[in-house]
């Protein structure tokens, strides 16, 4: 599919609650995401388990209680991460 060689995906305002675990599992080239100003409350360890190479995660302004702890264990190019408002 094309959307394999996406960089950047930004899915600011758009009213999400919740979003399954293998959403983002072919989305290999992706470096930018925004969830900002959602509606999400937990965030699955295996969500963005395939982003390898995001830079800028956008989470702020969601109402998150609950990140599963290994959720960002294998963003090893992470520079941005915005949790600000949850």
């Amino acid at each position: 599919s094309r959307l394999k060689s996406l960089e950047k995906l930004d899915l600011f305002s758009n009213n999400i609650n919740s979003i399954h675990p293998e959403v983002f599992r072919q989305l290999k080239e992706l470096n930018y995401l925004n969830l900002g100003s959602n509606s999400l409350n937990s965030i699955d360890s295996r969500l963005f388990s395939k982003l390898e190479k995001l830079v800028e995660l956008d989470l702020s302004e969601n109402l998150i209680d609950l990140i599963d702890e290994d959720s960002f264990q294998y963003l090893t190019e992470l520079n941005f991460l915005h949790l600000g408002r949850n």
